[in-house]
């Protein structure tokens, strides 16, 4: 099977000239924006950059290790601090679940519009209830269970430094064991990363094409995957180059504007309508790239179209009434 890249990303470009700038129509801007940020609650636009603010010789090790004792003992001595830290902790775990919740409604919201050229809110919100709140479950047990793995590791990483701390290693050999781990965190965000994209821009279109819950979504894609895992892999680096590039491009736009972009990117429903023909291009993108894949993958088609409600199966035991046909007339 020769899959291609360039071409369906040519493509979901078209769509989203011709869905926002022919004409362009503010209100459909306003109205299809909005589904996208929903879609992307649970994004980060902005990033934090970091540096070395000390070496790490034998006093930078010491502090390191040094700060969980501290921290415990800091917390022990102010307890309405400690009282008011772990209210925010419970306050921001409340709001990421709330966050996931409305992100997975919004992403079969923003779908239905990008796949049909239209400006709906209330109708998807209602027509993909059960798909939203099957995809909110996967995600929010998916984010759990990451974060178990990467907090676990980061403690394993921490107990197995202080340990070689401890017992004299020298501080380049640690700083080398560090790199190591630092590594093997790199791959677990990667694969945490590809799930996530995955998820959002695969699996959430064969539940809308297919009318079928995560699980069987999740079922039908590993099966595709498993049979070209590159070119979907291929896509996952496109996808996070584009970003990038489109990273640089709104900070030049904001440099270029003195700053004032940058004032109007930081109010969330704002940077989403703005910044909408990308978003749009790329839901196009990924909903063009799977539908290489043959019929049953492509959201564009009329079938794709949502109904009300998801099939069920019939329990056994029991027959579907039989409705009586009306008589003709004489």
């Amino acid at each position: 099977m020769n899959v291609e890249y360039l071409l369906p990303l040519s493509r979901g470009w078209n769509r989203m000239k011709k869905a926002l700038f022919e004409p362009v129509d503010l209100r459909k801007w306003f109205i299809v924006g909005f589904t996208s940020f929903l879609a992307g609650l649970t994004e980060w636009h902005g990033g934090a950059q970091s540096k070395w603010t000390r070496r790490f010789d034998g006093h930078g090790w010491e502090n390191l290790f040094r700060f969980p004792s501290e921290a415990r003992e800091w917390l022990a001595d102010n307890p309405f601090w400690a009282a008011l830290i772990l209210a925010g902790i419970a306050a921001m775990a409340i709001l990421a679940v709330l966050m996931t919740w409305l992100s997975s409604r919004g992403n079969f919201m923003f779908l239905d519009n990008v796949a049909h050229n239209r400006m709906r809110i209330a109708e998807p919100w209602h027509e993909h209830r059960p798909l939203g709140n099957s995809l909110f479950v996967w995600r929010l047990a998916f984010g759990f269970a990451g974060f178990a793995v990467i907090g676990g590791y980061l403690i394993y990483c921490f107990l197995s430094l202080s340990a070689g701390y401890e017992s004299g290693r020298p501080g380049e050999a640690l700083l080398m064991s560090a790199l190591a781990m630092g590594l093997g965190l790199l791959a677990l965000a990667l694969f945490s990363g590809y799930v996530s994209l995955f998820l959002d821009d695969f699996v959430s279109a064969i539940m809308v094409k297919r009318r079928v819950t995560t699980g069987s979504a999740v079922g039908i894609f590993w099966d595709a995957f498993k049979a070209h895992p590159l070119p979907f892999l291929v896509y996952g680096l496109i996808v996070f180059c584009m970003k990038i590039a489109t990273a640089f491009l709104v900070v030049l736009i904001g440099l270029f504007t003195c700053c004032a972009g940058f004032l109007l990117l930081a109010i969330p429903y704002v940077n989403s309508v703005l910044l909408l023909p990308v978003s749009y291009t790329f839901r196009a993108f990924s909903l063009e790239f799977l539908a290489q894949f043959g019929k049953d993958f492509d959201c564009f088609s009329d079938s794709a179209k949502p109904k009300a409600k998801l099939k069920a199966k019939p329990k056994p035991g029991k027959t579907a009434l039989k409705t009586p046909a009306k008589k003709r007339r004489t």
